[in-house]
């Protein structure tokens, strides 16, 4: 009986550690969803000023809406990374 009471007494602290982990570690993955997310919702956004741009632009107006979309694109990514990445540092 005496080693049934040390067991739970030893795994009580290491269950809750174990727990917090697991909630922290979703936290995470549901950032990570969120960046990915919003980098899709992005670039389809791009695609669309693009269209827009070849429409009333020509082949020039694609170019510069493409890059510019572009731009916005990887920015929004790094914007998400940078949230995932301290979300992440918060396991530790």
């Amino acid at each position: 009986m005496k080693w049934l009471l040390c067991a739970l007494l030893i795994a009580a602290p290491a269950h809750a550690q174990v727990k917090e982990k697991v909630r922290a570690t979703g936290r995470t993955v549901k950032e990570a969803a969120k960046t990915g997310g919003r980098t899709v919702k992005e670039s389809g956004r791009t695609v669309g000023r693009t269209v827009k741009g070849a429409v009333k632009g020509g082949a020039s107006g694609a170019k510069t809406e493409a890059h510019a979309g572009g731009q916005r694109v990887k920015q929004t990514a790094q914007e998400g990374g940078r949230k995932t990445r301290a979300e992440a540092r918060n396991l530790k």
